[in-house]
């Protein structure tokens, strides 16, 4: 049986399932202790929002405590990336061409306030670089939203320019957001079938924006 158990170890480890299904994946792992298995599932559950996972049968393997502390990882992830985004000020938006300076006065402070809440709400439902970077239809709102602001009589290169510089900071921005929830770790501690245990690295404070 040993034998038999490290082989579907190694075959989750690499399996596509991981991305595909991590939910279940997470749920077949908790009961061998499989610490790398469960920690990549974990962190692939990240990447759909908590309202749209759906049961699925090997949750009846697992206690209530480990599907407990799952959810706590994830608000701990969101916490972690919070704090990525309180940084994410005026300068850093200009710094990353997401702001033009030489707009109206109102332009500057709602493109801002779109950007910022795009990210916010983003990273809040799915805390992942990803989330904020893949080009779907609410991100291609917020686009149209900041090109709105620009003045009639700026030409089509500058908005141009604008939404490359805007994608180019977002990317920056998915970086720091992922470096933050790799800090936020899963300690697998399972004696005779205990919960795991959820410990944020208190590195994380120190999270800054690349």
């Amino acid at each position: 049986m040993p034998l038999i158990e490290d082989k579907l170890e190694q075959y989750l480890a690499s399996s596509t399932l991981l991305t595909e299904d991590p939910l279940r994946i997470f749920a077949i792992a908790i009961p061998f202790a499989w610490e790398d298995v469960i920690k990549k599932a974990a962190l692939n559950t990240l990447a759909k929002p908590l309202k749209d996972m759906v049961y699925v049968e090997e949750l009846e393997h697992i206690t209530g405590m480990d599907l407990c502390l799952l959810v706590d990882y994830r608000f701990r992830c969101v916490d972690a990336v919070s704090r990525v985004v309180k940084k994410l000020n005026k300068q850093y938006l200009f710094e990353h061409g997401l702001l033009n300076q030489n707009a109206s006065k109102s332009g500057p402070t709602r493109r801002h306030n779109t950007i910022r809440s795009y990210v916010t709400e983003s990273l809040r439902a799915c805390p992942r670089g990803s989330s904020i970077t893949q080009i779907d239809h609410n991100l291609q709102k917020r686009i149209e939203t900041v090109l709105n602001t620009f003045e009639h009589h700026e030409s089509g290169e500058s908005k141009a320019r604008a939404v490359f510089k805007l994608l180019r900071g977002l990317d920056s921005l998915a970086v720091g957001v992922d470096e933050a929830v790799s800090k936020v770790t899963l300690t697998i501690d399972r004696p005779n079938n205990s919960a795991i245990s959820t410990v944020v690295d208190t590195a994380e404070n120190r999270t800054t924006i690349p």
